[in-house]
């Protein structure tokens, strides 16, 4: 029942998505993969600005809740009340960020089967809806001779690379603590994450998209790209939207 449900509202759509754009595009994968990239960024847009602003908005609550742990610490009940009170008062939504990855990662899963499980380049024209055409051939060669129906280390440390450049911009920076500050469970596990997702998931990324298909690399560096382009954008059209 779950795969027939992903198989329909992820996979199809997807994969009839990408023979489209094939069939408008000469038949090239790499350019197919990327326009279809960009029209998933650009869908998934409104969940990326909320996600953001809610970035925001929890840095700009962060002394707010700094005094609801001081003041509850020891009443867990109370003090996950008031910080909910808190977050509808300023209109803040923590699960955004975490809805926009849950999204995400069924369109990854629906990549790597198109490229790595037989879905191109034999397209196959039962999984195609009616007003989709076949294109008349489909090259899997991106850069001159990679091709995205295999692995690729060259895309995949361009993937990891761009992941650190976008957690660089993105990840906001934890303030140092001064020195005559207790030491913070909080503080002590933000620094942890920041320079995980800075230095660890990079390399996990550079992994994992080796491991996949150079398809998934190519697709996950140019949501990096446009990643960093949305959040200069962010910066530029939100007050405040500084690391």
């Amino acid at each position: 029942m779950i795969a027939h449900l992903f198989h329909i509202i992820f996979y199809q759509p997807l994969y009839n998505g990408l023979v489209y754009l094939l069939d408008h595009l000469g038949g090239s994968a790499a350019l197919g993969l990327i326009a279809l990239t960009l029209i998933v960024r650009l869908i998934l847009f409104p969940l990326s600005y909320r996600a953001a602003k809610t970035q925001l908005l929890m840095r700009k609550i962060e002394p707010e809740l700094a005094a609801l742990r001081e003041r509850f610490g020891s009443d867990r009940q109370k003090l996950g009340e008031e910080t909910m009170a808190l977050y509808r008062r300023e209109n803040v939504s923590p699960f955004s960020t975490i809805l926009l990855l849950l999204v995400q990662l069924p369109v990854l899963i629906a990549l790597y089967l198109m490229f790595a499980r037989g879905g191109l380049p034999n397209i196959a024209p039962n999984q195609l809806y009616h007003f989709v055409a076949l294109p008349s051939a489909v090259s899997m060669i991106v850069f001159g001779s990679l091709s995205l129906a295999s692995k690729s280390i060259i895309l995949a440390l361009i993937a990891g690379a761009s992941q650190f450049v976008q957690a660089y911009i993105v990840t906001p920076k934890t303030p140092a603590a001064a020195k005559d500050a207790k030491p913070s469970f909080q503080n002590d596990f933000a620094r942890s994450m920041n320079l995980q997702m800075k230095y660890v998931f990079p390399i996990f990324i550079t992994v994992f998209a080796y491991s996949t298909s150079a398809a998934v690399a190519l697709y996950w560096t140019i949501g990096n790209l446009f990643t960093i382009g949305q959040e200069l954008y962010l910066r530029a059209v939100m007050p405040g939207r500084k690391n």
